[in-house]
């Protein structure tokens, strides 16, 4: 591994506040419940998660990731989860699995720099295939679903409001004018990145989690190889055959076993 970056495939807890975060918002999610056994379901899940940081640390990381795995089969998402998860499957060695939680905690947080950096070293290691985006398709990318949907919202209301001021105000039109061109532009762009979330969701992303796999030209045992398909690659769904994936990564497409990929679908 090359120095320095260590820093950045190994923290388990990372900062407090995110911790800290994580166990209130699982706090949140099921304070309404029942006792159950003596223990309320909130302790157990911060027990669950403790421990899982404690596994990690006592570098065992196949029971840190069974552990976070167990959070995020109940329900629970989260950035700080999901990149804890990422550097237990790093560490046990199971990189499809990391680039598969590196990428969840990315498409809820794609500015963070320490998702960044695991998901770009991770991918780095095996040589997976990455998503070829066009350069404004990746600026789009830059946010989430949920905030070009707030932008867009935003936008909307604000060039509402404007417009009525405009059309109220006379002695202000020049810098109503303005202030409502800048928000038509917000609402644009809010709505173009609203619009590209969602032909994200239609076209699902998986990752190849198992090792030496090929693309093949037919969905069929033994057919001719096409292209290779490193472990952690990223693709996309077109279709389904069976127990047959077609996928599709740049300008290539082919097929491969279902069990080989799974869903990044957290949005």
């Amino acid at each position: 591994m090359k120095p320095g970056l260590q820093k950045y495939i190994w923290p388990a807890r990372r900062r407090f506040a995110e911790v800290l975060a994580l166990l209130l918002g699982l706090t949140g999610i099921v304070w309404a419940q029942v006792k159950m056994d003596g223990e309320t379901p909130t302790a157990k899940l911060q027990q669950m998660f403790l421990e899982a940081s404690q596994a990690y640390d006592a570098n065992r990381p196949a029971d840190a990731a069974t552990l976070y795995g167990k959070l995020v089969d109940q329900g629970y998402k989260s950035k700080e989860l999901y990149f804890n998860l990422g550097n237990a499957y790093f560490k046990s060695g199971k990189i499809g699995q990391a680039v598969l939680n590196y990428r969840r905690a990315w498409h809820l947080a794609p500015r963070d720099p320490d998702i960044q950096a695991n998901l770009r070293f991770a991918l780095q290691s095996t040589s997976a295939l990455t998503p070829d985006f066009s350069t404004p398709v990746r600026f789009l990318f830059k946010l989430g679903l949920s905030e070009w949907i707030a932008l867009a919202t935003f936008s909307y209301w604000a060039s509402a409001i404007t417009l009525a001021l405009f059309l109220v105000m006379r002695n202000q039109h020049v810098a109503l004018a303005r202030m409502l061109a800048a928000m038509l532009a917000l609402l644009i762009l809010g709505t173009a990145g609203t619009i590209n979330g969602y032909i994200a969701c239609r076209t699902p992303e998986y990752v190849v989690i198992e090792p030496r796999q090929q693309a093949l030209y037919a969905p069929l045992e033994g057919s001719k190889a096409y292209f290779a398909l490193p472990e952690g690659s990223i693709v996309r769904l077109k279709e389904q055959s069976g127990t047959w994936f077609k996928v599709t990564t740049g300008q290539q497409s082919g097929y491969i076993q279902s069990k080989a990929c799974a869903p990044v679908g957290v949005r």
